[in-house]
């Protein structure tokens, strides 16, 4: 069992990074 919010908050930040890289590329 995972906290949900915590896992959110993670998702969140790699989506961002993931974005910025690709938008960088």
């Amino acid at each position: 069992q995972h906290i949900g919010g915590f896992d959110e908050l993670v998702e969140l930040d790699m989506d961002d990074e993931l974005d910025s890289l690709l938008g960088l590329e």
